[in-house]
């Protein structure tokens, strides 16, 4: 019985050892996050008087790691959010108010073993797409990414006063423990204007956000 049970030992020993190379070099894993953000609006040539200033809001969502190697990996997210900011428009405070998928994807380098944790850097594009708003003035109270302005008298065609999708650039950094659970952060910048009508090349609205949050990779 004795010579069974190690001759059964000894025959599974190079699976045992496959089993354990193939976790350590799994190419696909994937995970959950959840955020808290502060964002606002970037005013930049606005001709009225309009101070943006941020207020938290909240996020969350699933990422996939494709991983290139030990050191490299491309983290794609799909992120819902609540993002939250106020304009100040003649003394008065306006809370604007904005739901949204975003699509985030970072090129990242992870440093460190898995003994002491691994930390993590990346920079890559993003894109948004704002599903529902609400600006809160003095007066009224509407979603400003789908309020008309102006309509042609002659082709009915509508011209809104902000775009519900932008893009731009992110970074990220964070720090990943043995078990998967990590904490990190990241800065977003739209590269694109949210204002939706004609306008001089100075004038231009662009989203900031920065975020701090959780993560669990599986």
């Amino acid at each position: 019985m004795k010579k069974i049970i190690i001759a059964l030992i000894i025959a599974s020993t190079p699976l045992l050892m496959f089993a354990q190379q193939a976790v350590s070099t799994k190419v696909v894993n994937y995970g959950v996050r959840v955020m808290a953000n502060l964002s606002q609006p970037v005013l930049h040539g606005i001709p009225r008087d309009i101070i943006a200033s941020p207020t938290v809001g909240v996020e969350g969502g699933m990422f996939l790691d494709f991983n290139i190697g030990r050191q490299f990996f491309i983290r794609f997210n799909t992120l819902y959010g609540l993002q939250r900011s106020t304009l100040t428009m003649d003394g008065n405070a306006c809370p604007l108010v904005a739901a949204s998928v975003e699509i985030p994807v970072y090129a990242a380098w992870r440093f460190g073993n898995s003994h002491t944790g691994w930390g993590f850097v990346g920079v890559g594009p993003y894109t948004e797409f704002i599903t529902w708003g609400r600006l809160t003035t003095a007066d009224s109270r509407f979603n400003p990414y789908h309020h008309v302005i102006d309509v042609d008298a002659t082709t009915g065609q509508e011209t809104l006063a902000m775009s519900d999708s932008h893009s731009g650039f992110g970074a990220m950094v964070g720090y990943e423990i043995p078990c998967g659970f990590f904490v990190d952060a990241t800065a977003q910048m739209s590269l694109t204007d949210l204002l939706a009508f004609d306008h001089g090349d100075g004038m231009w609205v662009r989203p900031l956000k920065l975020t701090v949050g959780l993560g669990w990779r599986f």
